[in-house]
């Protein structure tokens, strides 16, 4: 009986994190009441001055030199409303918070912004995930008064400042990337890196390095077991005194899932050790991922909880079976010593490549290849990143000025490496979101195969769900996918995008700018997972109506990431190198360039689509990028018009024909995105249809006169626009939960 509980207590672990995880999806699901109360509260109160009084909990972040917190708030004054957690956004001038900082600010209280485009970044569900309902702004740093100070020695309090006075070394002594780059080494203070550094991390797959991880809780644990060896304790006594190391340690480092996970496995172990008992990595790894869970139930809907336990469950999981099926005597000699690092390398970047994908879009093909030398590196620097730590206190400042350098020299070198590996053709390609079944079918492939290692039933299981995916992909390219008419008009500020999917299964791109940052900024952030999300792989036509940067901004990214049938537009008059580069990008990708006549049409199934160019009389002499291309769609009873930049002469000598469509099923885009006044005479056309407005600054002149439509849309305010018509009815409306 006594060797059967002993048998069932690893999985018990098991059984119990499986029920929280099903427990907290149910939560998850569930309506959060007090969440909805003060989400609802503050976009009532519309960014007005509110006073809140509470304390904080924790310190997220300080880019940029503007700190924010964890703030757990009251609203003064008002009994019976319970407490909720805000983050706080404070200016510069105010003094250094710390956990248990008691205070009462009075701020601009606001909603936390959701996705404005399908497969965008929803900034309020993910504070949601953390139990943060609002945004608290405060502007005036005489707004803020503190009543409290909490004790110096409370752990949380001393973790903060300590790691705050660590990373004040690094920025004294080393230079700002170096200064960065050494704080997320070691302490998990990574602040204000350069985009550019920060994407080199990325593409060559060696991103997890600037965070605190388990290699650096093993570190200090070595170190801490190191010093109190020294000091003549037993292995034991050594043991135990270091485990309160680590967990300050992790508290200096903001208690994120990676750094958490490996501080519990870590103190798993000892325990282990000192009851003569064996810990077995997987039921360590359940044990510390049912202890995330219970302390932050939404971490299971963070990447960073996902990532940290992925590649540990790959790295534990497979490894062992790796070495079974190929022992060291069967090994090339030439692998033997990298055989390790290989095998953990492959096995934690399989297994979170889906992860990866859906969270970044992106897949580091050098990877494996990078982390062969970068973590060692890596694990150098760290080295003398505390040595730097150690000695900073010591009046010997020849020594201090001498690792310093060594410090910078060495930071230097690696972002030199990590740079050379990004700059490698194809080190990081852009990847499509894949769907739940792709997922699925890839870790079925992957788990079987690995288990095929050491059987060969596996193996033919491996095999057959390959071909599975196989022939599900191949069906997905070729099948016929009728469907209804369905029309997005997209966010992308300043700018048109339109996505149109025909009943028959053709998808159109009719224009892709925005002045949302950079043009790629808006292509890479907002068109490209937009496109992924709605499932298009592939566009069968792409029209460009007038060659400016609100138009064809973001073409470039999706021309050099998708696979285009055509590319269609009402003139060659472009000017610009951005211009230059998505003409010279099309030809490389040999896709076929059409300039459309006046008058020419296309039947796309039931849905009819005309091209009109603007009479070049009707066009000021000043626009030297010629007649915008302006579109029509109609499909039953339903009209779409888009004008691209007619002006308000030219819209005044449209043909009679698209005025005359105009009816109460009718969607028309607001010429030059609203930004001008319209024709009185365009404008009086336009009662009783509805109206959308792509821009983030409309013209008040024109939202007066678009004030008899039917329906007025704004994408800046109502997120995307989704139209859908079975050729009969239309249904408008924005996305869900703008």
């Amino acid at each position: 009986m006594t060797s059967f509980w002993w048998w069932l207590r690893p999985r018990l672990v098991v059984f119990l994190l499986a029920c929280t995880v099903s427990l907290i999806l149910v939560v998850h699901i569930l309506p959060r009441r007090d969440q909805s109360v003060w989400g609802n509260f503050a976009a009532s109160v519309g960014g007005l001055p509110v006073t809140l009084a509470g304390r904080i909990q924790a310190l997220q972040d300080a880019r940029q030199g503007q700190p924010r917190y964890l703030f757990h708030a009251v609203r003064a004054g008002v009994s019976g409303r319970r407490a909720i957690r805000l983050l706080l956004t404070l200016p510069p001038a105010v003094p250094p918070l710390w956990p248990g900082d008691q205070l009462t600010v009075t701020g601009r209280l606001l909603r936390p912004p959701t996705a404005l485009n399908p497969g965008g970044f929803d900034y309020r569900a993910y504070l949601a995930n953390q139990r943060i309902s609002a945004l608290l702004t405060v502007d005036d740093p005489e707004a803020v008064h503190i009543t409290a100070r909490a004790p110096w020695f409370v752990p949380g309090t001393l973790a903060v400042k300590l790691r705050a006075t660590l990373a004040q070394i690094f920025r004294d002594r080393l230079p700002p990337v170096a200064a960065s780059i050494l704080g997320g080494f070691t302490i998990g203070e990574l602040s204000d890196l350069p985009t550019g550094v920060e994407q080199a991390f990325r593409d060559a797959g060696v991103f997890h390095l600037l965070v605190v991880s388990g290699s650096n809780v093993a570190l200090v644990m070595g170190l801490a077991f190191g010093f109190w060896r020294l000091l003549l304790l037993s292995r034991r006594a050594s043991l135990c005194a270091s485990l309160p190391v680590i967990w300050l340690y992790t508290l200096m480092g903001g208690g994120d899932p990676p750094v958490l996970r490996a501080t519990v496995m870590a103190t798993v172990g000892v325990l282990a050790y000192l009851l003569s008992r064996e810990a077995t990595p997987t039921h360590c790894l359940a044990l510390a991922a049912l202890v995330v869970l219970l302390w932050e139930p939404g971490a299971l809907f963070d990447a960073s909880f996902q990532l940290s336990f992925m590649a540990t469950l790959g790295i534990v999981w497979a490894v062992p079976r790796w070495n079974r099926s190929f022992p060291s005597s069967r090994r090339l000699p030439m692998l033997r010593w990298i055989w390790p690092l290989l095998i953990a390398s492959l096995s934690a970047q399989v297994a979170v490549a889906p992860v990866v994908i859906w969270y970044f879009h992106r897949l580091s093909l050098i990877g494996l290849l990078a982390n062969l030398c970068v973590p060692l590196l890596a694990e150098v620097i760290v080295m003398t990143g505390i040595t730097l730590l150690a000695i900073a206190w010591l009046p010997w400042r020849s020594l201090v000025d001498a690792v310093s350098w060594v410090n910078a020299q060495l930071v230097d070198l690696l972002v030199r490496c990590v740079e050379g590996f990004a700059r490698v053709p194809g080190a990081a390609v852009t990847v499509a979101t894949p769907t739940w079944w792709e997922i699925t079918l890839f870790y079925g492939i992957w788990l079987s195969l690995v288990l095929g290692l050491t059987s060969r039933r596996w193996r033919w299981v491996g095999g057959g769900l390959l071909i599975v995916w196989l022939t599900g992909w191949a069906a997905a390219q070729w099948s016929p996918r009728w469907g209804p008419f369905k029309v997005w008009i997209l966010a992308v500020g300043l700018g048109d995008a339109v996505v149109v999917q025909f009943p028959t299964g053709e998808q159109w791109l009719i224009d892709g700018g925005g002045a949302v940052g950079s043009p790629d900024r808006v292509g890479e952030r907002i068109m490209l997972p937009a496109l992924w999300a709605l499932g298009i792989r592939r566009l069968d036509t792409v029209v460009l109506t007038h060659p400016t940067i609100p138009h064809y901004g973001a073409q470039r990214s999706v021309v050099q990431h998708l696979r285009v049938g055509r590319w269609l537009l009402g003139s060659a008059d472009g000017k610009g190198a951005d211009y230059n580069e998505l003409l010279h990008l099309i030809w490389r990708r040999r896709i076929p360039v059409r300039i459309v006549r006046l008058g020419e049409a296309w039947q796309v199934g039931p849905v009819r689509v005309e091209m009109v160019v603007t009479p070049s009389s009707t066009v000021p002499s000043d626009d030297t990028t010629g007649s915008p291309l302006i579109l029509t769609l109609q499909y039953g009873n339903c009209s779409l018009l888009f004008p691209s930049d007619a002006t308000a002469n030219a819209t005044t000598h449209l043909p009679q024909i698209l005025l005359r469509n105009v009816r109460s099923n009718t969607v028309v885009l607001i010429p030059h995105h609203g930004t001008v006044p319209l024709a009185q005479s365009f404008a009086q056309a336009l009662q009783g249809s509805t109206a959308v407005i792509s821009s983030d600054r409309p013209s008040p002149i024109a939202l007066g006169q678009l004030s008899g439509t039917k329906d007025l849309f704004l994408t800046s305010r109502d997120g995307a626009i989704l139209i859908e018509s079975d050729g009969q009815t239309t249904s408008i409306h924005p996305l869900p939960g703008t």
